[in-house]
């Protein structure tokens, strides 16, 4: 049974919380001037508190985003099983229904968890035997939309199983209006934005697949006949599918990882008309623990927390069949949420770890992850932790067991604590202000504050 420190309500204030409390109150150019006495002081790390105090990137709401890839069925089964699966996010993405009337039913059901409707896509390329099933876009009705590398010779690519895939001139002013009016159809079916994949495929030419032919995004096509702007390059081109979606009132969200880290951002004008970015690639890469450190850091401080930290569990077995493994889906977001970002899990065999969705752990009470030892801190091998206003996240990135060693809540007051993992209150739902548990090799936990049902 792990044991905690219980105590009484009356319990001692840390000094740590107190002073950004006092400081939060402070005028402006009193906080300043004691920012700078105290980096002085104690290092560097301090001003990342004061620059996130400053521009209140401590209040970011740690509300999460699902991916509901799957069909959302008008029956009374789907409705029992899984729409919980769902959870209660901030916002939802989803892929086409199949007709008008389940694409506004599946915005319905969304709505009913609480959160906004995405509606996914693409415009990066398509395949040459079939519609698109996401935008209905059919490329070979219409191939002088395609883009050209040489003369008037289309580009394409392959992907699934061997399928030619054609790369979409956006800068033909046809194809981006057919995109125009696709994105009218789902604005009147009541979406409220659209989430556009493939974003640093479409500026760095990078992908899952192998390329046929190369494609050279800072190229403009060569076949062009009605250009929106004379010589754009496919990878400012792609910007239309943000600012035309804005234009409409659909908010939007770009995948495109490490859209925060300085030599891998995107042009500045480009945030201009985004309301997320979505990195599925630095949590479930096999990096250096310090390339993750930066890169969530980056999207919480530059980013303010608007970049969603997507969680893949897309381990396979032996025989190629999706299999689940929890223990790693939280440890790899527990260490997302050492960073004030949302997260989404994404899972090949449709678990969708509903309480991860559904956790909020509100603003942080630090300016950022801090560890409680350490095996090697080179490589990052500590013991991490993150205190927020409504839960504790802990890290486990070493190769043995660790203990908490009593860590404070950070909160002024005692709180009953629930392990998200095991779903259990700490001490049978007794008040408590620390945490004295042993956390095991490789491993990450979430604990909420004050939670009863999730």
């Amino acid at each position: 049974m792990p044991k905690s420190k219980k105590i009484q309500r009356n319990s001692k204030k840390n000094q740590s919380t107190l002073l950004i409390t006092k400081l939060k109150n402070l005028s402006k150019l009193s906080r300043g001037l004691l920012f700078v006495a105290i980096f002085a002081v104690v290092g560097g790390s301090v001003i990342l508190l004061a620059q996130a105090l400053n521009n209140n990137k401590l209040q970011l709401s740690s509300a999460n985003a699902a991916l509901y890839f799957h069909l959302i069925k008008d029956t009374p089964e789907w409705e029992k099983n899984s729409l919980p699966l769902i959870g209660k996010p901030r916002l939802v993405i989803t892929r086409a229904q199949g007709t008008e009337d389940a694409e506004r039913f599946a915005i319905k059901k969304i709505h009913e968890t609480g959160g906004l409707a995405y509606r996914y896509l693409q415009y990066f390329w398509f395949p040459d035997n079939k519609a698109d099933p996401d935008t209905g876009l059919n490329i070979s009705q219409n191939p002088d939309w395609i883009y050209c590398r040489q003369g008037n010779t289309p580009l394409f690519g392959v992907r699934f199983e061997g399928v030619k895939s054609y790369f979409l001139d956006l800068n033909e002013r046809a194809a981006r209006d057919n995109m125009i009016a696709f994105y009218k159809k789902i604005k009147d079916w009541g979406y409220d934005g659209v989430f556009v994949d493939i974003g640093r495929g479409a500026r760095s030419g990078r992908t899952d697949y192998p390329l046929a032919d190369q494609l050279i995004p800072g190229e403009p096509s060569t076949c062009t006949k009605d250009p929106i702007v004379a010589n754009r390059s496919f990878a400012d081109s792609y910007i239309e599918t943000i600012t035309q979606a804005k234009a409409l009132g659909l908010k939007t969200i770009l995948n495109y990882d490490r859209a925060h880290v300085p030599g891998k951002k995107l042009p500045a004008n480009w945030y201009n008309y985004l309301d997320w970015t979505l990195d599925e690639s630095v949590n479930n890469s096999n990096i250096p623990w310090q390339e993750i450190y930066d890169s969530n850091r980056y999207a919480e401080l530059d980013g303010q927390g608007k970049t969603i930290q997507l969680i893949k569990e897309d381990i396979k077995d032996a025989n190629g069949k999706p299999i689940t493994n929890k223990d790693d889906v939280y440890f790899r977001s527990s260490r997302a949420r050492l960073f004030s970002s949302p997260i989404a899990v994404n899972s090949l065999n449709s678990r969708l770890y509903p309480e991860l969705t559904s956790a909020t752990l509100n603003g942080p009470f630090v300016a950022g992850p801090f560890t409680i030892s350490c095996d090697d801190t080179a490589t990052g091998q500590c013991l991490w932790a993150r205190r927020y206003s409504g839960g504790l996240v802990i890290v486990n990135n070493t190769n043995q067991n660790k203990s908490t060693k009593n860590i404070w809540l950070g909160t002024q007051s005692c709180r009953t604590v629930k392990n998200l993992y095991s779903g259990q209150l700490l001490d049978g739902g007794a008040c408590i202000t620390s945490l004295d548990l042993s956390i095991p090799a490789k491993s990450g936990r979430i604990f909420l504050y004050n939670v009863l049902n999730l």
